[in-house]
This record gives structure tokens, sequence and C-alpha cells, in this order.
């Protein structure tokens, strides 16, 4: 990670397609070196976000979000070429996405100890969410994104993309009814299989996740209208896009952190029902 950050600095080693190939192969091996360390980091993490009280847990996430966005900010105000090249999918705002949204998921899909059916149902579902998530943060074309990828000449590269299309009128219709009728298809299939749990998920804005949940969501929503400049937002250039998208993830890694510890501790509430005894 040290050696990824520290040619960011610098001008991009060839060679370069859409940036520099060096900082592609580091930043997702950053990431294959965190999946890998998997079975060490997660007992520690959850041991050490257990043993605080949520109000803390809450105020050390807020911390650490308002660090990581004012070094941004003023990295983006000092140099706003390294910033840029820090926005890049190769630079670090989005790798850094990526590890906390895949760490997210791995932690859901599986959970330490053993908890009920219905809350490892829960949680599988939540940790897909974390697995789309990851899915759409990735461009799929990047490398290559100045040939294919291009409708009318705007850029889609991933599912966010869409946003895009959908503002310049050329999402086809066909399209957006495919997407509408598998979205609805896919949620029945997972209400009559017992994940989508209609009262798990309605307890959860009368819990501690809630905080988490807003804050992260906002700032996604944020970031989508300032890419695709909904509602007249705009922070120029160069666009904090991928930082406040960054923001969001360290705030939806505390929901997940959170949902993780209502099931461990078998608490009743939106994670589910205290756990049946073995």
């Amino acid at each position: 990670m040290l050696a990824h950050v520290a040619l960011l600095f610098f001008p991009p080693l060839p060679p370069i397609y859409k940036g520099s190939l060096w900082s592609y192969a580091l930043s997702y091996l950053v990431l294959i070196l965190f999946l890998r360390a998997g079975p060490a980091w997660k007992p520690t993490v959850t041991a050490w976000w257990a043993a605080r009280a949520p109000a803390a847990r809450v105020a050390g996430g807020l911390a650490l979000m308002l660090v990581v966005g004012l070094a941004g900010l003023l990295l983006r105000e000092v140099s706003p070429d390294t910033f840029a090249r820090f926005s890049r999918e190769e630079g670090l705002w989005e790798p850094l996405t990526l590890v906390l949204y895949v760490g997210s998921a791995s932690l859901l899909l599986r959970p330490l100890g053993e908890p009920d059916e219905a809350s490892r149902r829960h949680l599988l579902l939540l940790g897909g969410v974390f697995v789309l998530f990851t899915l759409e943060e990735i461009d799929y074309f990047g490398i290559f994104g100045g040939v294919i990828g291009r409708v009318d000449g705007i850029y889609v590269g991933s599912l966010h993309d869409l946003i895009q299309l959908w503002k310049a009128n050329l999402l086809p219709v066909p399209v957006v009814i495919l997407l509408g009728a598998g979205s609805v298809a896919a949620l029945a299939w997972l209400l009559r299989r017992g994940y989508v749990q209609p009262r798990r998920l309605l307890g959860i804005p009368c819990s501690s996740q809630a905080v988490w949940l807003t804050l992260g969501v906002g700032f996604l929503l944020l970031a989508a209208a300032e890419e695709a400049a909904i509602a007249g937002v705009s922070f120029g250039l160069p666009t904090p896009e991928e930082l406040i998208e960054l923001l969001g993830a360290i705030a939806l890694s505390g929901f997940a952190l959170e949902a993780h510890a209502a099931t461990e501790s078998g608490a009743p509430g939106p994670i589910g029902a205290r756990r049946t005894a073995a």
C-alpha cells in the first residue's frame, strides 16, 4: 500500500492505458492481500468493535470520516493534480472503497459465531448487497474506456454510469423495463426464501445501525448527484466524487460491523430474534 501511495505523487510509470498499469496492479494486489489476511483481521476487528459502546463507535467513525475528508480536501486545495491522481480508478480513494466493501461482504457472508438460521439469512442478504456495491464500484472497461464502453459518446463502464444515460435520455425503455422486472423478480425470490425479512429491515431505523446506514447512503447519493450534476450539485474540478464515495464506504462498513455485532450478541431487534439455544 505504501509503495502504491508513493507512486501516486510521481508521474505515472509506463505502460499507461487510461492510467499506469503499475498502479492498477499494486492497487488490486492490496485488495488480494487484504482478502488473504481475512481470517486474521476479522476476529480482531469484531472484538475491538464489540468492546466499545455504540456511542463510542459512532464518535470514532465520525472522527475517521472527518480526518479522511479534511485530508482529502486539503490535498485538493494544495495540489489539485495530485488529488486528481488519487481520484482515478487506480488511485487511492477507489481502491480503499473496494477494500471496505469487500471486507464488509466477507464479514457478513461468513460471520463469526453460529447465528440462528433466520439471522444467518439476513446477514447473507446484507453481505450480498455489499457484493453488489463491490461489483458496481469496478470500472469494467476502465483501461479501454477510450475505445469501447460508450453510448453516443457517454462512457458506460459500470452500473452507476447508467445515471448518465438516463440524464441524457439515452436509456432505452426496454432496458428500464428489463431492469425493473429483474429487480422485482429477485426481490420476490429473496422474500420467499426468507432472506428479505421485513420485520428486521423495518427495525433498522430504530436501531444503532440507523446512523451508519443514513450516513453511508447519504454520501453515496451526494456522490451520484455530483457525478451526474443532478439538481445542480457540482463541486468543480477536480471532482471529489470518489472521496465522497470513500466516506460513504466508511459509514457502510460501520453498518456492517454493527449488524454483525448485534447478531453475535444475540440481541433482539433489526438483526433478529435472540439466538435459539443449541
